[in-house]
């Protein structure tokens, strides 16, 4: 989390995760809502390389609900070394 200054530390599945949420406004073309926004940067085990998730919704009055569904979502991540589609043969 140091290197992502303002960012919380979490602990998820996949590994540690730093955490950033943050407040705003979407806007459509004749209306703007606010909107809770939640930035994870989860590093990668197998490389130098780090996943970046970030989720955003309206603000219905509880951002903190919101954020849960956003950690819930990110606790889901998992990294494997399976392949998941194995290229087509050589007809």
């Amino acid at each position: 989390a140091a290197a992502y200054p303002g960012a919380e530390l979490r602990a998820l599945p996949a590994g540690a995760a730093a955490r950033m949420q943050e407040s705003g406004v979407l806007k459509g073309k004749d209306e703007q809502t606010s909107s809770v926004s939640v930035l994870y940067r989860i590093p990668r085990p197998d490389s130098d390389r780090v996943l970046a998730l970030r989720f955003t919704a309206p603000d219905i009055g509880r951002p903190e609900i919101i954020a849960q569904l956003f950690d819930a979502i990110a606790g889901s991540v998992e990294f494997t070394r399976e392949r998941l589609f194995a290229a087509a043969p050589d007809a």
